[in-house]
Formats: structure tokens, sequence, C-alpha cells
């Protein structure tokens, strides 16, 4: 099978509705590329923060995931997101398909923070969960966010668990 990636490289703000005009303009470049998914910076809806209004951006993901089916093209979406099954924030690639279907999310695993004893930063405000992998146009694909792809003890107090071997161990291959 074969994957039709577009990457979107585009500035991230914590201003949601900028966010969104940049979006959807990404999907529409997607859609002319002919892309079977596009592909979005870290925290490209939401901002990188974990302080976002909620409403606001589960509004921006409806919208997103309706434009993005409409064009006909899959989404590897980067935002800071809530859960409503756990009500705990994830910085994560949220995993749509052509037609709109939420097929699962990565979240960010080796979130940064200080080395301190507790550690300061990220790792106290984005919760985890385990690896994941998806099925995109019958390619198996995983994701992973910043640090998770280099894992630099300077950033992290979490050892180097090897995810992009994770990953592919677990079948992917392609990895965002």
């Amino acid at each position: 099978m074969e994957l039709r990636v577009a990457g979107a490289q585009i500035p991230v703000t914590r201003d949601v509705d900028a966010n969104l005009a940049l979006l959807e303009a990404a999907i529409e470049y997607a859609a002319h590329a002919r892309a079977d998914v596009l592909l979005t910076p870290e925290g490209s809806l939401s901002g990188y923060t974990h302080q976002f209004d909620a409403g606001e951006v589960e509004a921006g993901l409806r919208r997103i995931v309706s434009l993005a089916s409409e064009a006909g093209v899959g989404l590897a979406l980067g935002t800071c997101f809530a859960e409503r099954e756990d009500e705990r924030c994830y910085n994560q690639v949220r995993f749509y398909d052509a037609g709109g279907r939420f097929l699962g999310f990565h979240s960010k695993t080796l979130t940064c923070g200080t080395l301190t004893d507790p550690p300061e930063g990220e790792t106290n405000h984005f919760a985890t969960a385990p690896l994941r992998t998806f099925e995109l146009n019958g390619v198996r694909v995983g994701a992973l966010i910043c640090n998770d792809l280099w894992a630099n003890p300077g950033c992290t107090p979490q050892p180097d668990p090897h995810l992009t071997q994770q990953l592919s161990r677990m079948g992917a291959r392609v990895i965002f």
C-alpha cells in the first residue's frame, strides 16, 4: 500500500482561531496535492500549552475534522487535548481517517521537565498513554512527539525506552 502525506509547516500560537485558519489552508493544500493524510505540528490546534479553552479546542477540532473529511484527507493532528474519558490533558497526535472517523491518539511519552526532584515542566501538566499504532489507508502508522524521537536526557527525567524500535516491533511502517 501507499500513503501520500502532506506536512503542514506552520507557526503554532495560543490563538486557536489563528491556528484554525492555518489548518484550514493546510487541509486545502493537502486536498489539492491529493494527500491521504495531513500531518500537523505539535500543538497546532490548541497551541503548545496545557492552558487552553477546552470548549474552543473541541469546537475547532470538530470544524477541522469536518473540513478534512469533506476534502477526503485523513489527519495526524497535533494538539493538546483534554480527553473526556479521564478528563486528563494530553499533548497528542490525533488520527482520523479520510472519512473523519477517529482512530485514536498518541500522547507524548517522554514529557520534558527538569532533572530536579520533583521534576518541573510539562511532565507535571500532560498525561501519558501507552504507545499505539493506527491503520491509515492500509498502512500501519505510529507517531512520536518531540522528545519521544530523540529522548534527550537533558530534557526529561525519564530513561530512553527506544520508542521508534517499539513502534517498529508493533508493525509501524511509517512513524510520524
